[in-house]
């Protein structure tokens, strides 16, 4: 009796429904997400509720999004609880190449550190720890990891000082551990292929991993929809060979373990929400564009942070120009959907990438249209311990076929903002919906010169910028001239490269090594294999390990005196004054002119070669702005050089957290003395002066 009235009672409430309105929901849901991140997109509600006013529902929608709203605003407060105790679980752990990351439990909450020491999965530990919440993007454009770890519901990092295992429980997870390690045991090609598609852990070499991108193929080995599809034709198939009725619930429950094998990959989470919303309601009336508008605002219910997530953009993006776009199952078909799926994800495929590769449109399609009827057969079949000898040399010549493929032709682009890729979306949909293909490619003309335009942008800014990044406990400066007409780089730490490959197509017309320690060159080599680097300038008496390594690059050894002018900015050689039994001592120092103003770098330099400098300059060290030398070091920057710089304006290149407890006091003490005003690329994270053609504004990235 209970049953039926609650079969009644859904019937009731399903037929109330807004099936075929759904889409409403999720359009005024997105627009929310790309207000909160830029409030002119809440200008967009204007045109949509004028389209949907004549919806009888239009105010439920409004509801909708006024909810989502405070669902949004209020999550992470919620959800972000920092750990109060010492002891936790451990629930996964991931081995990187001479370290473990660690994801643990207390109670509900989730954490993560690492570690050098091996754990497992299910042991108890007892750490003595402090913690911090994730850095958000220390460069323009970088990677976000405070977005990253919260789309994982993890907002603090331990910083573990010892660890000490208690005991060991049961924990789920400790079975995926178990037929992971187990796979170890299969020959290593099938072993790689296994964990990708079985427990989305990407074990393969970085040169496959970079071949991959470069034939546009990374969607491949993420998983999605094609595998869900290839799924249900298996058990499809097992069905009728074996003549065994596997109902929907059968197969809604190997979707959710195989959701549990992966980690809940969220492009795989809305196949499966997808098909199993559409397989229960479609009779009722659901579309399949009412499922990828429900599964948008469920995923984002579980969490709003997946919508930082690269994945989840390009998931629901293809699934709704699929879903709209139908198209006939031959070959002509399929390759225009292609195309039209490759020109909608360019832009964002690109700020992942810094790139595009043109040749990806053929060599994606090729591969794409081999991977689901010969490598996902095969794949499937590995599972079998004495097939894994047979399809072993297969998988090894598939993998040898992608690096056979890779390609280096590409044009670097600049890092898109999202208002950018908007309008980019925009002209997309206008090409997709002409009367039949024909118009479409001539209409993508229109998005042809968009990327153009992109690729060419560098060349046309007439803002010059001078970013003093946050590469931690170490320094790298950059001066962007305007037009790309007179790029200097000065010292390049980890991390300098990746905020390099955001900026597109660049030159560099001067790269500036102050002195050849880690902290200061230690992606030089790198950034000069990468950029059009013109003139590589280093100090006269620097013999460290790095600068000898790079004299295969025409170095040029710069002396006192030396000037430098390009366009309107002059940059003269001020030391070392003469060879010091010290490498920081041995640091170029450069006296930049620029914007009107006059800046002073140091490198490391310590007391004897300031001293130096004094003696020798004097009144010609006045600046406007001056980087600290040895990152606020003791003895670096004493009053007596304070007194004849007379900077309004100081730079110190340190690390949040370092060893050397930079900056030192004194240091802080005496420019405070003569009031210059402190930036600490450890507090405001990259540093940027913007000069337009009228006006110079400082901003710091916080």
């Amino acid at each position: 009796m209970f049953q039926v009235l609650a079969k009644k009672h859904m019937n009731n409430y399903l037929k109330k429904l807004p099936f075929n309105y759904f889409h409403y929901y999720a359009i005024a849901v997105l627009i929310l997400l790309l207000g909160i991140s830029n409030y002119l997109f809440f200008m967009l509600y204007i045109p949509f509720f004028y389209l949907i006013r004549n919806y009888k529902n239009k105010y439920l929608v409004l509801i909708v999004v006024l909810v989502f709203l405070l669902y949004v605003s209020t999550y992470e407060k919620v959800f972000k609880i920092a750990p109060k105790g010492n002891t936790f679980i451990v629930t996964e752990k991931n081995k990187r190449r001479d370290y473990y990351t660690y994801y643990i439990r207390e109670n509900f909450n989730k954490y993560l550190f690492y570690s050098n020491e091996e754990l497992n999965v299910g042991d108890v530990v007892k750490l003595n720890y402090n913690y911090e919440e994730f850095t958000k993007n220390r460069t323009p454009n970088g990677f976000n990891l405070k977005k990253h770890y919260a789309s994982k519901r993890i907002f603090y990092k331990l910083n573990v000082k010892d660890v000490e295992v208690v005991g060991h429980k049961f924990h789920i997870n400790k079975i995926k551990d178990k037929l992971i390690s187990g796979l170890d045991k299969y020959p290593t090609y099938v072993s790689m292929y296994l964990k990708m598609f079985l427990f989305s852990t990407d074990t393969f070499e970085e040169e496959v991993k970079e071949a991959k991108v470069s034939l546009g193929i990374i969607h491949l080995f993420a998983l999605s929809g094609m595998h869900i599809n290839f799924i249900i034709l298996v058990l499809s198939f097992i069905s009728k060979k074996l003549k065994i009725n596997i109902n929907k619930k059968s197969v809604f429950i190997i979707f959710v373990i195989y959701l549990w094998f992966s980690g809940f990959s969220v492009s795989l989470l809305r196949a499966v929400l997808m098909y199993i919303l559409f397989n229960s309601y479609k009779e009722k009336g659901l579309t399949r564009l009412d499922s990828l508008s429900i599964s948008f605002i469920l995923i984002l219910i579980i969490n709003p942070f997946y919508r930082f997530r690269v994945g989840f953009i390009l998931s629901f993006l293809v699934s709704f120009l699929l879903i709209i776009t139908p198209y006939k199952n031959t070959l002509k078909e399929r390759f225009i959907v292609h195309l039209k799926i490759i020109f909608l994800s360019v832009l964002i495929a690109s700020n992942i990438n810094g790139k595009i590769y043109p040749l990806s449109l053929l060599t994606s399609f090729m591969f794409t249209s081999i991977f689901p009827i010969i490598i996902l057969p095969l794949i499937f079949i590995s599972v079998v311990p004495f097939l894994s000898i047979i399809t072993e040399p297969l998988l090894n010549g598939f993998t040898n076929l992608i690096l056979a493929f890779e390609t280096n032709f590409s044009f670097k682009v600049p890092y898109q903002s999202l208002i950018s890729i908007f309008v980019y979306v925009l002209i997309f949909i206008y090409a997709i919906y002409g009367e039949d293909n024909k118009m479409f490619f001539k209409r993508s003309i229109f998005l042809v010169i968009f990327i153009l335009f992109v690729y060419v942008s560098p060349r046309l800014d007439f803002n010059s910028k001078i970013y003093f990044l946050d590469v931690g406990q170490g320094d790298a400066t950059f001066i962007q001239n305007k037009f790309n007409d007179g790029n200097i780089l000065i010292d390049a730490n980890k991390g300098t490269k990746s905020f390099l490959d955001t900026l597109g197509d660049i030159n560099i017309d001067y790269f500036f090594i102050t002195h050849g320690d880690l902290d200061h060159a230690y992606e030089a080599k790198e950034i000069i294999e990468s950029f059009n680097v013109k003139n590589i300038i280093v100090s006269p008496y620097d013999e460290s390990e790095i600068i000898s390594s790079l004299k295969g690059y025409s170095l040029k050894k710069s002396v006192v005196g030396d000037v430098y002018k390009i366009n309107d900015l002059e940059i003269r050689v001020l030391g070392p004054l003469r060879k010091y039994n010290s490498l920081n001592n041995n640091s170029l120092v450069l006296q930049i002119k620029m914007f009107g103003e006059i800046y002073l770098f140091t490198g490391d330099i310590e007391e004897e070669a300031i001293s130096d400098l004094i003696n020798k300059y004097r009144y010609e060290l006045k600046c406007d702005l001056l980087h600290v030398s040895h990152h606020g070091a003791y003895g670096g920057t004493p009053k007596e050089l304070l007194e004849y710089t007379r900077a309004k304006e100081a730079i110190i290149s340190v690390g949040k957290y370092n060893y050397y407890n930079h900056p030192h006091k004194e240091t802080i003490l005496n420019l405070r003395l003569y009031n210059v005003k402190i930036y600490l690329t450890s507090n405001e994270q990259t540093i940027i002066k913007r000069k337009y053609h009228f006006l110079i504004v400082k901003k710091g990235m916080i």
